[in-house]
C-alpha cells in the first residue's frame, strides 16, 4: 500500500472535537470513547452531546471512564484531607457528571467504570493502577493520542490523530472492548499492512514496550531526534539520550516548565530538572511556558511514535496502562513534525 495515500490527519484539541461532532452526526453503528480524566464541562461537553445523540439514533455507544474520574473533580481529589470537603461548584460539577453519564445510558449508551482500587496502596496513590489510553472510534474510523475529556485539555498543546486506516480501527475497537470487559492481554503490539505498528502496555509494573520502543529509535537514530513531552526525561530514557547527544546527534526536547504545571507533574518535572542540570548544564532541552500535553517523539524526520504514553520512568513504575504507534507515513510524519515545530517559542 502506497504510504502517501492514507489520510492520516494530525488534529489539536478544538479541531478534534470539531471533527468527532462532525462524524458523531454520520455515526451508523458504534461509537466509543476511553480517556483517564472525563469531566463534562463547557467543550467536552459537546462529545457528550454528541455521545447521547447518537445513542438515541440507536447507535451503539459506549464511554470507558477511568475510575480515576470518579476519585475527582475539576482536577482536584473528592475528601482527601487536604483539601476538605467539596465546594458548593465542585459539589456542582460532581453532580452534572454523574447526571451526564446517567442521561447517556438511559438514551441507551454504556458506561463503564474502569480500573476501580484494588488496594490500600490504590487507595492512598490514586494515580497508580491507571489506565491511561485515549481512543475515539465512530464506526470505522479512529482518533488516538493524548487528549482527555475535560476542558482544560481543550486549551494546552497536544493533539489526536485521525485515523481512516479500517485494519487499525478494528484493532483499536478490540483494545477498547477489552479494556472494557477487563481482559486486555498482556503487553503486546501488532504490526499492519502499511508498516505501522501498535503497541499496548497493559500496566504491568517496571515493564513498558512503549517505552521500550521508544529507547530503541533513540538508540537507531543516524542524525535526529525530536521529542516533545509533558515529563521532563528520567531513568534509563535520558541516559539513552544522552548518550545519542554526546555522540553527536541533533537531539531537541520541549517540554513545559515547571511554573506551568502543578501536582504530580511539578514534582517530577523539578526533580529531573535538576538531574539535568547537575549532570548535563548544555543539554538541549527547552521549558516551555505552554503547557505542553503531548507526547511525540521523532527520529530522523522519517518515523515518529505517538499516542497516550508521556515516556516518563515514574508512569511505568506505576503500572499505567498505555497506548502508541509508530508511523513512517510520510504525510503523518510531515505533519508530526510541524506540531512539534510550532512547539517551541518564536525568537
Amino acid at each position: 500500500m502506497d504510504k502517501t495515500t492514507l489520510d492520516f490527519t494530525v488534529l489539536p484539541p478544538i479541531e478534534f472535537l470539531k471533527d468527532v461532532e462532525e462524524k458523531a452526526k454520520q455515526a451508523q453503528h458504534r461509537f466509543f470513547a476511553q480517556a483517564m480524566e472525563v469531566e463534562p464541562e463547557k467543550l467536552s461537553g459537546r462529545l457528550f452531546s454528541s455521545m447521547i445523540e447518537a445513542a438515541g439514533r440507536g447507535v451503539d455507544t459506549r464511554l470507558n471512564v477511568d475510575y480515576y474520574s470518579y476519585l475527582l473533580t475539576e482536577g482536584v481529589f473528592n475528601y482527601l484531607p487536604a483539601f476538605g470537603k467539596l465546594s458548593e461548584r465542585r459539589r456542582e460539577s460532581k453532580k452534572q457528571k454523574e447526571e451526564t453519564f446517567k442521561k447517556l445510558e438511559e438514551s441507551g449508551g454504556k458506561v463503564t467504570a474502569i480500573n476501580p482500587p484494588q488496594d490500600l496502596a490504590d487507595h492512598l496513590f490514586p494515580v497508580r493502577n491507571r489506565n491511561h489510553m485515549k481512543i475515539v472510534v465512530i464506526d470505522d474510523i479512529a482518533w488516538i493520542g493524548g487528549i482527555n475529556f475535560r476542558d482544560m485539555y481543550f486549551h494546552i498543546q497536544d493533539f489526536m490523530v485521525r485515523i481512516p486506516d479500517q485494519e487499525i480501527a478494528k484493532t483499536l475497537i478490540d483494545i477498547f472492548l477489552s479494556v472494557e470487559s477487563k481482559t486486555l492481554i498482556k503487553n503486546s503490539y501488532q504490526t499492519f499492512q502499511n508498516g505501522d505498528e501498535l503497541f499496548i502496555d497493559s500496566g504491568t509494573e517496571d515493564t513498558s514496550i512503549i517505552m521500550d520502543e521508544a529507547i530503541k529509535m533513540v538508540t537507531s537514530a543516524s542524525k535526529k531526534i525530536l521529542l516533545a513531552t509533558a515529563f521532563v526525561p528520567g531513568g534509563a530514557f535520558l541516559k539513552a539520550l544522552t548518550r545519542r547527544w554526546r555522540e553527536g546527534i541533533e537531539l531537541s526536547i520541549i517540554t513545559p516548565s515547571i511554573k506551568t504545571v502543578g501536582g504530580i507533574f511539578k514534582l517530577v518535572n523539578g526533580y529531573h530538572k535538576a538531574e539535568i542540570m547537575l549532570k548535563n548544564r548544555a543539554f538541549p532541552i527547552t521549558y516551555s511556558n505552554a503547557n505542553i500535553h503531548a507526547k511525540l517523539l521523532i527520529t530522523d524526520d522519517t518515523t515518529a511514535l505517538f499516542g497516550s504514553h508521556n515516556y516518563s520512568h515514574e508512569g511505568v513504575k506505576l503500572k499505567t496502562a498505555e497506548l502508541a504507534m509508530k508511523t513512517q507515513e510520510n504525510n503523518l510524519v510531515s505533519q508530526l513534525i510541524q506540531f512539534y515545530n510550532q512547539l517551541h517559542p518564536k525568537k
